[in-house]
């Protein structure tokens, strides 16, 4: 089942143009479904191009507790630093305050 290049030619080219209609074809329907969400949510170019929707940049939470030795301080977030851990099984949290 040989076939000559031209044939071959061929074939690409109308694999070709059936790639374009199919991208041509999913374009103009992720258009039509822009244009529905915009008109459904009454969206404006404002609202598309809101630097709102952007994440905020995050902001540095204030220490609640301090290490009196060392001086290191935790907002209560993240990994539980040793001198935490040690001041929780002695009971003295509370001293760590800040």
């Amino acid at each position: 089942m040989s076939q000559s290049v031209a044939e071959l030619i061929a074939r690409r080219e109308a694999l070709e143009r059936e790639i374009q209609h199919a991208r041509d074809t999913g374009r103009a329907q992720a258009i039509a479904e822009a244009r529905r969400l915009i008109e459904e949510h009454g969206l404006t170019e404002a609202d598309i191009a809101s630097p709102s929707l952007a994440p905020t940049p995050r902001r540095k939470v204030p220490a609640k507790f301090r290490d009196p030795v060392s001086g290191a301080t935790w907002s209560g977030r993240g990994i539980k630093p040793r001198w935490v851990s040690a001041a929780l099984e002695a009971g003295r949290l509370n001293d760590l305050a800040v």
